[in-house]
């Protein structure tokens, strides 16, 4: 395993890189300013490992490796000269991981075998994407007036029983919450049907979705275990879309 040092190194030196080309720099600098509301970046697969990241640690741990690029990101801008980012915590940035090589695809048909591992699938689309609105920041309010706000990382809401400050019951103020959109798609493969894609972080620019569309799409498969049982719902969470073009015959 590529040690922590080692792996934050090759972030710091991917996002120096990075940040030195002028139109990803923009991209950066606008993340930055107006996180979480835009909350992805593309980070190029090759460049990566030209950093000194790890393969194999990419594909079988993409969340230690991802997350670290999170973390290396939220440094780099602090030593930028912008306004507001020292408060922000971008624990919900999504780094889109482009340029896979086809090593990636798995050679088995068992989704449920390869959860949390970076994958390369080609899917069909069953349906058009539907967009629904995701709830980024949670502002929860007590009876006093209090507002606790709360990053909500994942699928699943985090939650907070009482006020942190004076121990009143809480309820969810939409209105002071944050929300960003994102696209919910069913997805069929080999060996899956029907199982739900999530595309999250940016407006998905130049990728136009149609029922019965073929793609290539790098992705982490996921399960969603209710807190009350130990079977998990499998899902996935998708990194990079590349659509098939039709050819002209």
């Amino acid at each position: 395993m590529q040690s922590e040092a080692d792996l934050r190194a090759a972030w710091e030196r991917y996002w120096d890189a990075y940040d030195a080309d002028e139109r990803q720099a923009r991209r950066v600098r606008a993340v930055a300013t107006d996180y979480p509301v835009k909350r992805g970046l593309v980070v190029s697969y090759p460049d990566l490992l030209d950093a000194g990241a790890s393969e194999r640690e990419l594909r079988t741990r993409p969340d230690r490796t991802l997350g670290m690029g999170v973390e290396t990101f939220a440094s780099h801008v602090r030593g930028l000269d912008l306004d507001d980012v020292w408060e922000r915590s971008f624990d919900v940035l999504i780094l889109h991981v482009d340029d896979l090589p086809g090593g990636f695809k798995p050679f088995d048909s068992n989704l449920m075998a390869h959860l949390n591992e970076l994958v390369q699938l080609e899917v069909t689309f069953d349906a058009a994407p539907e967009r629904i609105s995701d709830l980024m920041e949670a502002a929860f309010v007590c009876t006093s007036g209090h507002v606790t706000r709360l990053h909500q990382p994942g699928r699943r809401r985090r939650d907070i029983g009482h006020c942190p400050t004076c121990g009143d019951p809480v309820y969810l103020e939409e209105r002071e919450s944050l929300f960003a959109e994102i696209r919910r798609v069913s997805v069929s493969g080999d060996g899956f049907d029907g199982l739900t894609g999530i595309l999250g972080g940016r407006r998905w620019k130049g990728v136009s979705i149609e029922e019965d569309d073929t793609a290539t799409v790098n992705a982490v498969p996921r399960a969603d275990f209710r807190e009350d049982s130990t079977h998990g719902s499998a899902y996935l969470d998708l990194l990079h879309v590349e659509v098939e073009a039709d050819l002209p015959f």
